[in-house]
């Protein structure tokens, strides 16, 4: 990609990139946003595709509890993706127990609710004493979002 001097999306460096790789590794980048797919969403959260070393998929398994499971479903999941990822070459899977590490929860809040006027002029009135104006701001600041936390609890 050209340098012109703007930011691109990550999508349009991927589309631009993907094509060049060869196939391994076009299929070890593919990997982890495919691996929910291949071994299920409850399986996906306790185990993560670290690399393909000779063919071989490299799993990191949160305890030996979940990777005595994925044992179990080691073909199947193979299968699944040779189907997936044809062009990559994957003749084997091996399970470790290691840190995997936690996708972002998307939490829903709900937004603080604004202050009115009144509030806010009481919060000049008690900040206008203080004569530095750095501590004057950051004290309006703290007060205003106490109480906009305290006005979203009731």
């Amino acid at each position: 990609m050209k340098r012109t001097g703007r930011t691109h999306a990550l999508g349009e460096i991927m589309e631009a990139v993907l094509p060049q790789l060869d196939s391994g590794r076009r299929g070890q980048v593919l990997l982890p946003r495919l691996w929910s797919k291949a071994v299920g969403e409850v399986f996906a959260r306790q185990s993560c595709p670290s690399s393909i070393v000779k063919g071989v998929l490299q799993v990191s398994v949160s305890n030996a509890n979940w990777l005595h499971e994925l044992r179990f479903m080691k073909a199947a999941i193979l299968e699944r993706l040779h189907v997936m990822l044809p062009e990559t070459p994957i003749s084997d899977i091996r399970f470790r127990v290691a840190p995997v590490p936690r996708p972002q929860e998307t939490v829903d809040i709900e937004p603080l609710p604004d202050l009115s006027p009144g509030e806010q002029e009481h919060i000049s009135a008690q900040a206008a004493c203080i004569q530095d104006e750095e501590l004057r701001g950051a004290f309006e600041a703290a007060m205003r979002a106490y109480l906009r936390n305290k006005k979203s609890e009731s």
